[in-house]
């Protein structure tokens, strides 16, 4: 056990009305602390609110770097990972990345470790899923933010081969369409949408719209509305016990982003307890294994730790739930809206 005080950043979107996530975030981090026995392992914990913006992170990991953290947690969004993550190459402070996809944040940063998927996993899932389903008309759309513009062109670049696709420009005159961005952008994008067409659609979001409270949101939506995300916390076999204690606690199932962050809790309990001081916490993380709700993490030379959990949902029958259909029936053109 390492009796030196260690210093753990924790920073994500802590702004009032920010992140629909905030909440995971910080109960996975208090459950896991208490669970892990963090203030007996001397691991103190110390908050930055990087706002998911570029600015924001890049902002927040200065005050980290000053405060002498010994790693960080976090950052949530690709872009204030990207502001954030030369301020702790420089000085060889490891990131646990437990949500932001963005490939490049593992290949251009040395510091980096993903405990999620990668976009590029998300976007094969995404194509795949797409054509299985029989799309063969589609509209890809985002909110102009890093993650959206990065993932919605890998989509299109994907796609863009395949010889029975037609990529459409007029959303209004598409009955497909993916569109990457922020619960609060996605959710303005539906609602917009429905009020300048006459036809219904069916609308593929991604990660940041799986949660439950969309089902409130978007009520009596005449979309068919889809989400490629992150698969529930009770479909992880590794996680029985720590989401049978959260439900306990607060009475259902947790949100996107827990079982991530608590994995990436566990792993810095564990790099701490055997704590070689003769050795960098940056060679330790790329050497050891690391048991976790997740399963054992061990990051690749690149700092991947290989874990996709992604899923489908659909909003059906008043709730967000794993697609019940196998596929997508396409409307005839009879159905309104022309092509």
């Amino acid at each position: 056990m390492n009796n030196k005080l260690f210093r753990l950043g924790i920073v994500a979107d802590l702004s009032p009305g920010g992140s629909i996530r905030q909440q995971a975030v910080i109960r996975a981090v208090a459950h896991a602390a208490e669970q892990l026995h963090f203030e007996r392992s001397g691991i103190e914990l110390i908050w930055e609110n990087d706002r998911a913006t570029y600015t924001g992170g890049d902002q927040s990991a200065q005050v980290l770097v000053r405060k002498q953290v010994d790693a960080v947690l976090g950052h949530y969004a690709s872009a204030a990972a990207k502001g954030a993550l030369p301020h702790y190459e420089t000085r060889r402070i490891p990131v646990l990345l437990p949500a932001a996809t963005a490939d490049f944040l593992t290949t251009d940063f040395s510091n980096a470790f993903r405990l999620c998927g990668r976009d590029a996993d998300l976007v094969n899932r995404i194509c795949e899923t797409l054509l299985a389903r029989g799309v063969r008309e589609l509209y890809i759309g985002h909110d102009d933010s890093v993650h959206g513009r990065a993932l919605s062109s890998r989509i299109e670049a994907q796609l863009r081969g395949v010889s029975d696709l037609r990529l459409r420009y007029d959303v209004a005159r598409s009955w497909h369409i993916v569109y990457v961005g922020s619960y609060v952008n996605s959710l303005n994008f539906a609602q917009g949408l429905r009020a300048r067409s006459a036809h219904p659609h069916a609308i593929y979001f991604t990660d940041d719209v799986v949660h439950p409270k969309l089902a409130h949101d978007l009520v009596d939506s005449p979309q068919e509305i889809y989400a490629f995300g992150y698969a529930s916390a009770r479909d992880c076999p590794t996680a029985v016990e720590c989401v049978s204690a959260y439900r306990a606690r607060w009475g259902k199932a947790p949100n996107t982003y827990f079982l991530e962050t608590y994995a990436a809790m566990e792993v810095v309990q564990q790099l701490v307890d055997q704590a070689d001081q003769r050795r960098a916490f940056l060679d330790q993380l790329r050497s050891s294994v690391y048991r976790s709700v997740l399963g054992e993490v061990q990051f690749d030379e690149r700092g991947e730790s290989g874990f996709q959990r992604f899923a489908l949902w659909q909003l059906y029958e008043g709730a967000l739930r794993s697609d019940p259909r196998p596929a997508i029936m396409t409307p005839s053109r009879s159905a309104g809206g022309a092509h």
